[in-house]
């Protein structure tokens, strides 16, 4: 596993002085960015060689709230391959050792000329740290949300939602999602598949799904895209 220790700060927090899910994920990518960049296999690197990696899903379990100066510890390591998915893990503990938030992740690698999967060689998963996956259940394949939603206003891809990809932010999809959930609503799990790229100045629509345990939350474009479902129960 492959760790680094935090703290976190004022401009992480909420109104309720509490690290919300997106600064949760945050914290999950910048891990795994860091230790990119120590194996020589950061964003730069990998553009280099043709190869990109693109999250598809998320199981995320949230175990004790997240709160102002807490020290922390983030983890991450490679839990498993086959020849078209990688998968991968992340922790974050306090300073007891206990688990705070962990998730499991589903990834595809891709030829950025052409756009398709690549089969995941050796080579390719050189240098990433190997750790028996979590027992908290997979990352799910697809979500079916329910047909009783309610449509809301549409809204723009902002600049401070893209990086360096050029594309939304897996991270600023959960911040623009958790903003139609209901104040008084309480969650501890969330799964979470990214379907398609969103780009500065699409018109993104959000829609929230009434489910028979939760809520579900599916941003969709004007012509029936769906770009992320997420779901929060």
């Amino acid at each position: 596993m492959f760790c680094y220790n935090d703290v976190i700060k004022y401009s992480n927090v909420d109104k309720e002085g509490k690290l919300p899910l997106y600064g949760i994920l945050e914290l999950f990518q910048n891990c795994i960015n860091i230790h990119s960049v120590d194996i020589k296999k950061d964003f730069e690197s990998m553009r280099e060689c043709g190869k990109a990696w693109v999250l598809l899903s998320w199981k995320i379990k949230l175990c004790k709230e997240i709160k102002l100066y807490d020290k922390v510890t983030i983890g991450t390591w490679a839990s498993g391959n086959d020849r078209l998915y990688g998968y991968r893990n992340y922790i974050i503990k306090n300073e007891n050792g206990e688990t705070l938030a962990c998730a499991d992740t589903k990834w595809i690698l891709i030829d950025m000329e052409t756009r398709t999967p690549c089969r995941i060689s050796e080579a390719d998963m050189e240098g990433y740290a190997v750790g028996e996956r979590l027992d908290m259940g997979k990352c799910p394949r697809k979500l079916k949300l329910s047909e009783d939603r309610t449509v809301m206003e549409p809204v723009r891809v902002l600049k401070s939602y893209i990086d360096t990809n050029y594309h939304m932010n897996n991270t600023a999809y959960f911040r623009l999602a958790t903003e139609y959930l209901p104040d008084e609503f309480e969650y501890d799990t969330v799964d979470a598949i990214h379907i398609k790229e969103a780009t500065e100045g699409m018109k993104m629509i959000p829609v929230v799904h009434k489910e028979n345990e939760g809520i579900g939350i599916s941003l969709e474009g004007e012509d029936g895209t769906v770009f992320t479902e997420i779901k929060f129960y």
